[in-house]
């Protein structure tokens, strides 16, 4: 079940939702009426056991609707990029002397749009996840993807830094990076798919976060999704 708490940075309180083996669906204000989007999640673990965390799905995408979502497993229509490998689910630990993190060790675009769910393996490294509460530096991070329309395809972005292993994402540097009206904020490096993607299926209209483990649960400290055009 979904929770709220709070840690203390050295910049100062901030608050987090405890996302643990479920979504979190919002209808977006602008609704579908997008060309182009990039979706950016301010985020931590926190207190978990130094080792390999394995069966790791973190979901970042659009659906269609608040009902038949990604968590249903049949959603109507949905695009996102799973922050996973397609072949190794585990996110793998990194002492990083003394400032921990967990890397997603690798990345996939996940889509369903008139057939089945499918994830595809693309290229580049996997994020960067900092463990907030333990460690030399209390930090915070980042991963996000960008979506854009086209007449067949749609091109998916998975962007990924690790600019946050030992360093603190403030929540004044996440506000800029949300901000940032360009594809792939100078912090971030991208690589993307160009799945068939048609809103025939439904509009592509709610924000969709999902996290699968219940056990090691993921905070989310903010959700910024930018219309880039």
């Amino acid at each position: 079940m979904a929770a709220i708490g709070q840690l203390t940075f050295p910049s100062g309180v901030d608050q987090y939702l405890a996302l643990g083996q479920e979504e979190l669906v919002r209808k977006l204000t602008i609704g579908n009426s997008w060309n182009s989007i990039r979706i950016t999640l301010h985020l931590a673990f926190d207190g978990h056991t130094a080792a390999n965390i394995g069966y790791c799905h973190l979901y970042a995408g659009v659906c269609s609707g608040t009902v038949q979502t990604l968590a249903s497993g049949n959603p109507l229509n949905y695009v996102g990029i799973g922050f996973h490998n397609t072949s190794s689910d585990n996110y793998i630990y990194t002492a990083n002397s003394g400032n921990p993190y967990w890397e997603t060790n690798g990345n996939a675009v996940y889509y369903k749009s008139g057939g089945a769910l499918t994830l595809s393996q693309i290229g580049g490294n996997g994020s960067s996840i900092p463990e907030a509460g333990q460690g030399t530096i209390l930090r915070r991070g980042a991963v996000a993807c960008v979506i854009t329309k086209g007449a067949s395809t749609y091109t998916v972005q998975h962007l990924y830094t690790t600019s946050y292993r030992s360093a603190d994402l403030t929540t004044a540097a996440f506000i800029d990076l949300v901000e940032q009206v360009v594809n792939t904020p100078s912090v971030f490096t991208s690589t993307q798919a160009t799945p068939a993607i048609s809103e025939a299926y439904g509009p592509l209209d709610t924000l969709s976060i999902m996290w699968n483990r219940g056990v090691y649960p993921i905070h989310l400290y903010a959700i910024g999704v930018t219309r880039l055009s």
